[in-house]
């Protein structure tokens, strides 16, 4: 994807998650949106890494692999700085657990992420 391509798909995701962090609720600006970032729900690895194994994710690759588009708009939420660096590459139900609160917000505002999924992942 080009620069420009990802440019346009961060303000979009942004824009669609009103410049606010689905995790903790800071709010950017569109103004002042340089604390803010995109956040894949399933991480970029899951594919390699042995830490989403079936067994952590509930879900199997071939579900990973072919239904969901690891830059698939419904991949990708939007993250203050500080959050993102809390969860690097943690599953979300184990970042859930270092940030009380994260779970609750981020279940009101990721609306869009597939259900199967987004139950998969967290329960």
């Amino acid at each position: 994807m080009s620069a420009n391509a990802w440019r346009n798909k961060r303000e979009k995701i942004w824009e669609r998650d009103d410049y606010s962090c689905v995790y903790c609720s800071y709010s950017g600006s569109t103004d002042d949106v340089e604390d803010l970032m995109l956040d894949r729900v399933i991480p970029r690895n899951a594919r390699r890494s042995e830490i989403y194994d079936d067994k952590e994710y509930g879900i199997s690759r071939f579900d990973i692999i072919f239904h969901y588009s690891i830059n698939g708009d419904s991949n990708l939420v939007t993250a203050c700085y500080l959050c993102s660096e809390e969860r690097r590459q943690r599953p979300l139900r184990k970042f859930f657990q270092l940030k009380p609160g994260a779970k609750e917000n981020f279940l009101k505002k990721a609306i869009h992420i597939d259900k199967r999924i987004l139950e998969a992942l967290i329960s």
